[in-house]
């Protein structure tokens, strides 16, 4: 009885549901009443059902949602897997090669999809000139969070993780040891404006700060308490720097 009439009065002779009817309908492969299809599948179109969604096929080809649903049923193609449809190294040849839209209309995938796989090999977009990995830039990876050393190199995230990842070095845990010139910035500047440079916490700065006896940016001792506060060596003692603290 499918096909002979409307879904909906189908479904009300039978007493079921008109989405039962139609999905049932869709599933044989059964045209809707008094509904003709003029598109003429083509062997390349047809290559496309079950590597694009429904959805997205029909809106390339023009044609109905259903009308995509029934020629893949009737097929004997089951719907779109992404996640169990592996990527090869012709496809991953391609990324970046040229833009996103013209290499997934080549490969039968969503923008989408071809966008984050870019992205997990560490690729640039089409027209940015990749980044040339030195030596020096390369001794960053996992001395330094991939955000900062895609500050540093005026790079993407994505691609300072994808070098890191090819070399087989592990992300930091933690900020590292730290450098003489990042000392050098220490009361320097407000504590907020050094961590933010040097992408570390606030709490990191300070204790840095206090370890190496520096005092906080703008601070200023009072003339009382800097005599007599410097020891025959010209360094200040532990005593003298926290009677100054205490003073300002």
């Amino acid at each position: 009885m499918l096909g002979t009439m409307s879904d909906h009065d189908l479904a009300r002779k039978l007493k079921r549901s008109h989405g039962a009817v139609r999905h049932h309908r869709i599933r044989r492969g059964i045209r809707a009443f008094g509904h003709t299809i003029q598109h003429g599948w083509t062997r390349a179109e047809e290559k496309l059902l079950g590597r694009l969604s429904d959805h997205e096929l029909a809106k390339r080809l023009g044609v109905s949602h259903a009308a995509v649903q029934v020629r893949r049923c009737r097929l004997g193609i089951p719907k779109l897997q992404p996640l169990c449809w592996n990527w090869t190294r012709e496809e991953d040849a391609l990324l970046g090669a040229m833009p996103d839209k013209e290499t997934a209309r080549q490969i039968g995938r969503t923008v989408e999809a071809v966008c984050q796989r870019r992205q997990q090999k560490g690729i640039g977009m089409f027209g940015f000139k990749l980044h040339e990995w030195t030596k020096a830039d390369e001794k960053l990876l996992g001395h330094r969070t991939d955000e900062e050393i895609a500050r540093r190199l005026n790079v993407t995230v994505w691609a300072v993780k994808g070098r890191r990842l090819k070399l087989g070095i592990r992300a930091p845990r933690g900020h590292g040891p730290w450098q003489p010139e990042e000392d050098a910035l220490l009361g320097a500047m407000s504590d907020q404006d050094v961590a933010r440079k040097l992408a570390r916490t606030i709490g990191g700065v300070v204790a840095r700060r206090h370890a190496k006896r520096i005092l906080a940016f703008g601070s200023r001792l009072k003339e009382s308490a800097s005599k007599g506060s410097i020891a025959s060596n010209g360094r200040r003692s532990p005593q003298s720097l926290i009677q100054a603290y205490e003073n300002v």
